[in-house]
């Protein structure tokens, strides 16, 4: 375990101060539109690459009397891949990204770099 880098520390505290449904100044959520084919599993292996060069973009923050981050020696960004169809795909995506914003405030147990 290190100690939190001052970008961690940052946020962590603003994760333990602002609520789900405020605005969150470390928050970056991106979109992005791809036209063809998608290959999910290139996709996942190229994000499992970038992670394993800049494993700080993934710690898991443990509460302890200092904080700390555990960076572990094989870092895997959690993934989860939706595949939306049917009628209404701009509200399904709405409804996924809202979910995200929320899932941003619990850093305990879990990387805040979460590709979906």
């Amino acid at each position: 375990m290190l100690p939190l880098t001052p970008l961690q520390q940052g946020l962590l505290f603003h994760a333990s101060t602002t609520q789900a449904n405020d605005d969150d100044v470390y928050a970056v959520q991106l979109e992005f539109t791809i036209t063809g084919p998608l290959e999910p599993q290139r996709l996942r292996a190229a994000v499992d690459t970038v992670i394993k060069r800049h494993p700080t973009w993934c710690p898991i923050l443990r509460p302890v009397r200092r904080a700390r981050a555990d960076h572990p020696a094989d870092p895997v960004a959690p993934w989860r891949y939706v595949e939306l169809d049917g009628d209404g795909i701009d509200e399904q995506i709405q409804h996924v990204c809202a979910a995200e914003r929320v899932a941003v405030y619990n850093l305990t147990g879990q990387p805040a770099f979460r590709p979906r």
